[in-house]
């Protein structure tokens, strides 16, 4: 686990991060939500030109107070689509968190929306034997991968840590738009 917490970043995410993921895992058990999965993919993809493949620092300033709005935004959608976790690195680097205290950081604030989540997917009945399974998997892997990220970032320049950020973010929104390849043929056939 990592210690290393921006609590600047993290007291103002926390609060809305949570209650976020609750809203969109209760939406998510009623509402189809795949062109917003698009729409999220597309602006990952984005990233790369905005961040010119990791070579510029910053795209734009950050006050800490936008991680309440964005982070009650951003647990909204991953209670709804999933796997937007990525959305939030463009504010964290624009606010200057990075590295190891951007993981420690996004750590502790997802840690408590990612159980506020199972807990109300639990209840409204969106959680099968082998959900429960799958999640225990990837908890365990998160927090394998938590441990690995530490030692791997520790002596890694800033240059190369914004472009593997930037890559997987670009990678995560290919993914996420490809899952909808589906309905975007439907609606260009």
């Amino acid at each position: 686990m990592f210690w290393n917490i921006d609590w600047s970043v993290a007291k103002w995410g926390l609060p809305g991060a949570p209650l976020g993921g609750f809203l969109g895992a209760a939406l998510f058990t009623t509402a189809p939500a795949e062109w917003l999965q698009i729409v999220v993919g597309l602006f990952l993809v984005s990233t790369v030109l905005q961040y010119r493949f990791g070579q510029k620092e910053r795209t734009f300033d950050v006050a800490k107070w936008w991680f309440l709005p964005a982070e009650l935004i951003t647990g909204f959608l991953d209670g709804l689509i999933r796997a937007v976790g990525p959305v939030m690195n463009t504010l964290y680097l624009n606010a200057g968190v990075t590295k190891e205290r951007m993981v420690g950081t996004k750590t502790a604030v997802s840690l408590p929306t990612h159980l506020v989540k199972i807990g109300t997917y639990a209840t409204l009945g969106a959680m099968s034997g082998q959900l429960w399974l799958f999640g225990l998997a990837a908890g365990a892997g998160a927090l394998a991968s938590n441990w690995l990220a530490k030692r791997l970032l520790k002596n890694m320049p800033e240059l190369r840590f914004r472009a593997i950020v930037v890559g997987f973010m670009a990678l995560s929104g290919i993914v996420m738009i490809w899952q909808q390849r589906d309905i975007l043929i439907r609606f260009v056939g």
